[in-house]
């Protein structure tokens, strides 16, 4: 994965990319992701964290009474 995909790919999940992916109708500005990126992540992040609040797992296990 290239430093570019994975920009795209964390705006993505960000919800700052809507589209998704580099083929899709949408442009991907590398102008602002970095700057979108480091406002919306924190500096120090865990897995636990990247994936119950990024990912959104924990809501998902929450819906389903496992949580």
């Amino acid at each position: 994965m290239t430093e570019y995909e994975l920009a795209e790919y964390l705006m993505t999940l960000l919800g700052y990319h809507a589209e998704g992916g580099s083929s899709e109708l949408q442009d991907f500005d590398t102008n602002i992701a970095g700057d979108i990126i480091s406002d919306n992540l924190p500096v120090d992040i865990t897995a636990d964290m990247f994936a119950n609040e990024v990912l959104g797992f924990a809501m998902s296990m929450e819906s389903q009474g496992k949580a």
